[in-house]
């Protein structure tokens, strides 16, 4: 039987809708043990643009309209490349020290506190930075299309899996700053790290009815830390070896495609997690994608 249907088309116009939401925690243990954490994020991201694609390739642009003043403080840019084989993925995010004007970051929850924290309380100075490349390899292609699901170059016709297996880097820095609304035990406190994984998953196409396809993706991740600017010692990477931290990457979506054109949505969360000492801290990157889209040629 045929799993698959190549495109007749190789250019897309695909008007969007893009909804960025980031959450960080992040934590500190004292001498006796006491256990202080704050989780904060900064303001949700709304955005309408379009999508130009030819094959593989799909580039887009799209404009905050939720809060446009506070996208002054944020650089963000995706990119992504999938074959039937192969899927390359690029993501940076950049978070200024936002003024108190148009603060951007503000407190969510907080444990470990005697008074607890105000929820919705803005946390002006603090810096963010996040990129991050993976490369994976599908090892059913023959049945299974990644590009099915999230850049439509092919129509599955049969639900199939696949096993995935890939490299993965990512960098992440946050300033904490010291603006009087930050609490002591987190003042100028810095988390600066790299990280290089394996990555491993599994990824399952289900074709619920003809043309309509729901698809779902789980890839954790294990790798080492380094610690930037920290000189490499016997003492402190038997420290980070001890400390392994997982990652992980999950997608999920559906689509309705008539090979013409097609309509649909997928999120990705993006996990990544660092433990080091006596300090610790999480960043979770999720995107939320609502398309229509147009073939041509």
């Amino acid at each position: 039987p045929e799993y698959l249907d190549p495109m007749k088309y190789e250019l897309v116009v695909r008007p969007q809708n893009v909804e960025f939401f980031q959450n960080y925690k992040v934590s500190v243990k004292d001498d006796e043990g006491n256990v202080q954490s704050l989780r904060m994020s900064p303001h949700h991201a709304v955005k309408f643009g379009v999508a130009l694609g030819w094959r593989w390739l799909v580039l887009g642009y799209s404009i905050n309209v939720a809060e446009p003043r506070k996208d002054r403080n944020l650089f963000e840019f995706s990119f992504n490349l999938h074959s039937r084989m192969l899927a390359l993925d690029l993501l940076l995010i950049n978070h200024k020290a936002a003024p108190e004007e148009t603060p951007s970051f503000r407190i969510n929850s907080s444990k470990g506190f005697d008074t607890p924290l105000s929820k919705g309380t803005y946390l002006p100075g603090v810096k963010a930075f996040t990129a991050y490349a993976n490369a994976y390899y599908m090892f059913n292609h023959d049945k299974y299309s990644y590009t099915a699901a999230y850049s439509h170059s092919n129509l599955q016709k049969r639900s199939a899996g696949s096993w995935i297996l890939g490299v993965q880097f990512n960098k992440q820095r946050l300033e904490m700053g010291d603006h009087a609304a930050m609490p002591d035990a987190f003042k100028n406190l810095k988390f600066d790290y790299a990280k290089y994984n394996i990555t491993g998953g599994y990824g399952y196409n289900w074709v619920v009815a003809p043309k309509f396809l729901v698809s779902a993706t789980v890839m954790p991740a294990i790798g080492f830390n380094q610690v930037i600017n920290e000189k490499a010692t016997a003492g402190n990477v038997l420290s980070a070896f001890k400390n392994l931290n997982f990652d992980v990457l999950t997608r999920v979506g559906f689509v309705y495609n008539t090979g013409r054109w097609y309509t649909g949505a997928y999120a990705t969360t993006n996990v990544y997690d660092y433990k080091f000492n006596k300090t610790g801290m999480s960043n979770v990157v999720n995107y939320l994608n609502v398309y229509v889209g147009m073939n041509f040629f």
